[in-house]
């Protein structure tokens, strides 16, 4: 084989391994860009997943504050459909549950802060649910205050007639009104006030309540009797009669009877709560931060109120020779759905509140209101001092909303 032959096979074989070389490159960065192709496609679809994931949780985190909004109007649309006085007792810790679809879930719970004659302050707290477990507290704090007319307990006021047969005297801001027949003390240009029925035969003191012990017609006559059977904070229902025939002290007690009551000379009733279905007498009864309501006529003789005292009556209520002790710390309320007539014999601090006629009479200054659906008859005369508020969660009236705060 000549020179010039090997040499141009030399030639050739170095072109074809060059060749080869640039061929495997190729391959190489080939494979390279793939990698980085696949690596980028896989970042990027990590990053949109990821981008899907924080924008639903965000989705779902609005969609959990919706719900507990819901809720939160939702119960404000309870709190005004149940306005009343009474109505609002019944709303503390009341749960409303918003009407929401899908995942969504929403309630809100009610809670009564402040309730005084006035106004209220509630405040409800809104729980709100929707999908990947998505949560969201709002609260909010309302207010209301409470729509009745504040002329009603602001002095002696009468939808018929005032008359007197001395002087009448007016303290604090204290009116004399009455729409018919006025006398010339009343104010002339003063609206026409209405004074609404007291509605005592709807009311009931232990209706939520059931009774823990029974009895048929009962005599007391030892303090160890009364405690043996009107045990402390306990409800107690008397089916017939019941008469306290010796001086008896029912401390904290709860009691309901069917029929008649009837306590002696020197009793004491303290903090305790008393119901009854028909006629009640007593003579000489001290009453001391308790409430007593009777379905028929009640009649006290020498009465003597402590602290905050409610006596009301679905038909008459009579009270002769009526004293307060401590009048500044203490309030009587004497509320008749008929006619109420008091002889005061010291000072008192409350409202007298007739569905029908009030009779005041004695030498007591009254440190509060009378208000009556028909004439009041002051007696020799009276001195009346207003004090803004007292009575006003007795009178019929819705609360009027509005929201203070909101987070």
């Amino acid at each position: 084989m000549d020179q010039s032959f090997q040499d141009h096979l030399q030639d050739h074989l170095q072109v074809h391994r060059s060749g080869r070389h640039q061929e495997g490159f190729i391959l190489v960065a080939m494979l390279s860009l793939a990698v980085f192709v696949l690596l980028l496609g896989s970042g990027m679809a990590f990053m949109a997943q990821n981008s899907l994931q924080v924008g639903g949780n965000a989705r779902a985190n609005l969609r959990a504050r919706v719900a507990a909004d819901a809720a939160l109007e939702s119960g404000l649309a309870v709190l005004k459909a149940h306005s009343g006085p009474e109505q609002l007792q019944n709303l503390h810790q009341h749960v409303v549950t918003a009407p929401l679809a899908g995942e969504m879930q929403g309630t809100a719970v009610l809670s009564v802060l402040q309730h005084d004659a006035t106004a209220v302050l509630v405040q409800m707290k809104g729980e709100g649910q929707a999908e990947n477990h998505a949560r969201h507290t709002s609260l909010m704090v309302v207010q209301g205050t409470h729509q009745s007319d504040p002329d009603v307990f602001a002095g002696v006021v009468s939808m018929d007639q005032v008359v007197s047969q001395g002087t009448v005297a007016l303290q604090n801001g204290a009116i004399l009104h009455a729409n018919a027949g006025q006398m010339s003390l009343a104010s002339p240009d003063l609206k026409t006030v209405e004074v609404p029925v007291p509605q005592v035969q709807s009311r009931s003191l232990l209706q939520e309540e059931s009774c823990q012990g029974l009895l048929g017609d009962t005599l007391l006559t030892s303090q160890v009797q009364a405690d043996a059977l009107f045990p402390a904070k306990t409800l107690v229902c008397v089916q017939g009669n019941l008469a306290v025939a010796a001086p008896l002290v029912l401390k904290n007690t709860r009691i309901l009877v069917q029929g008649k009551l009837t306590l002696s000379a020197g009793s004491l009733l303290e903090n305790s709560l008393l119901e009854v279905k028909q006629t009640l007498q007593a003579e000489g009864l001290e009453v001391k931060d308790s409430s007593v309501l009777a379905q028929q006529d009640m009649v006290f003789q020498d009465l003597k109120g402590t602290g905050r005292v409610l006596l009301a009556s679905a038909e008459h209520l009579t009270v002769v020779h009526g004293q307060q002790n401590n009048v500044p710390a203490s309030s009587l309320t004497l509320i008749a759905q008929q006619n109420l007539s008091i002889d005061m014999q010291s000072d008192l601090q409350g409202i007298f509140w007739a569905g029908g006629k009030i009779m005041r009479s004695g030498p007591g200054k009254l440190w509060g209101a009378m208000a009556a659906v028909g004439s009041i008859d002051l007696g020799k005369g009276s001195t009346v001092v207003k004090i803004p508020g007292l009575g006003q969660d007795w009178l019929p009236g819705k609360y009027r909303f509005r929201v203070i705060s909101r987070k």
